[in-house]
């Protein structure tokens, strides 16, 4: 016997999508949490299988490709995915994509990045997530602008610090 709410959370994930695969991915990270895998590359076809996209392709991957895979086959996803922390795909151009979604601590602080709502969409091809986020032209002075300063957006009567930092192995 399953227990009601079970079909109603797998029914919904299951019927059809409105805003694509973006959206979904959201509602099944969710539903992996707390949860956990005898085998980690399940985790890629079980997502797959879930949002119904690319499953042959994950399949077909060798194991340690899987999760490239299965987000190369959502073909987009929410552009703040690139702030969620966690271990990452190891291979080039998927270094911004999680490893896995399923977390067991901190899942609110993890899953917010994945929200439908915070953000653009990405878009994935073989050579990584193309994403769009706002930001700064700062035009150059004629004096060195040093390592902080204070910028003052005279429209919105806002000031913002603007700093920069360099990180050093050594």
């Amino acid at each position: 016997i399953i227990p009601m709410t079970a079909v109603v959370s797998f029914s919904r994930l299951v019927s059809p999508r409105s805003g694509g695969n973006a959206n979904w991915l959201f509602e099944v990270a969710e539903a992996l949490q707390q949860r956990s895998t005898s085998k980690i590359r399940d985790e890629a076809v079980c997502l797959a299988t879930l949002l119904g996209t690319g499953l042959n392709e994950v399949i077909d991957a060798p194991d340690d490709s899987k999760m490239r895979a299965f987000f190369l086959a959502l073909e987009n996803c929410p552009s703040t995915i690139i702030f969620m922390a966690g271990p990452r795909i190891p291979q080039p151009g998927f270094r911004w994509a999680p490893a896995t979604l399923m977390v067991s601590r901190n899942h609110d602080e993890h899953l917010h990045c994945l929200h439908p709502r915070s953000g653009q969409i990405g878009h994935i091809s073989k050579s990584g997530l193309a994403v769009q986020f706002p930001g700064f032209i700062i035009s150059p002075s004629a004096k060195p602008i040093g390592q902080s300063f204070v910028w003052h957006d005279k429209s919105h009567d806002l000031d913002f610090f603007i700093f920069s930092m360099a990180y050093s192995p050594d």
